[in-house]
């Protein structure tokens, strides 16, 4: 999948288009609703609400950015409405690290988290294999990189609201959902 966005990219400069072309490159994305596919990432917040007293304690030297699917299009939009001079961007809100984000998740589900026990890649990678969890070279890749900071932008950048920005604000809108689906799945079943 990375390998062939990759060739895309480099092969872009040969488009008879290319002058008009604006390439936007996702961070991690959360999202869906009823109307949209889940994104595979939001797909795992019910686990993430589960083992939250748990995850809250693991930290690992990771940082990232992360950005919702409505404020993707938020910017795309405005990239289509009112073009900017750059062709390229990145799109995530301010990096996290993995404990930050695990530690306000869990504040958010309502645990106290004191203290946090940092995993080291080779140990992070030995728990995957030893839980039964399939390790892709791609997930090699990322335990050992562990830093997956660029120069992005977000909603504000392009003084765009946004109501996904933080955590928090990420795992309520995944507690709407839930909500919104539990109440769908009564009215069926009456």
């Amino acid at each position: 999948y990375i390998r062939t966005k990759y060739r895309a990219y480099v092969s872009l400069p040969a488009c008879r288009l290319y002058d008009r072309i604006v390439v936007v490159f996702p961070t991690l994305v959360f999202g869906g609703d009823e109307a949209h596919p889940v994104s595979s990432l939001s797909s795992g917040l019910p686990d993430l609400r589960r083992f939250s007293w748990l995850l809250g304690h693991l930290n690992v030297e990771a940082r990232f950015h992360f950005i919702h699917a409505e404020d993707i299009a938020r910017i795309v939009r405005h990239l289509l409405e009112k073009p900017e001079v750059e062709k390229n961007y990145v799109l995530g809100n301010e990096p996290v690290s993995l404990g930050e984000f695990t530690k306000r998740a869990a504040k958010y589900f309502g645990h106290r988290i004191r203290w946090q026990i940092t995993l080291s890649p080779r140990l992070l990678l030995r728990l995957g294999v030893l839980l039964g969890a399939k390790v892709s070279s791609w997930d090699y890749f990322c335990v050992r990189y562990q830093n997956f900071v660029y120069q992005s932008v977000s909603c504000p950048s392009f003084g765009l609201p946004t109501t996904h920005g933080t955590v928090e604000e990420i795992v309520a809108d995944w507690e709407v959902i839930q909500r919104l689906r539990a109440s769908l799945q009564s009215r069926r079943d009456i």
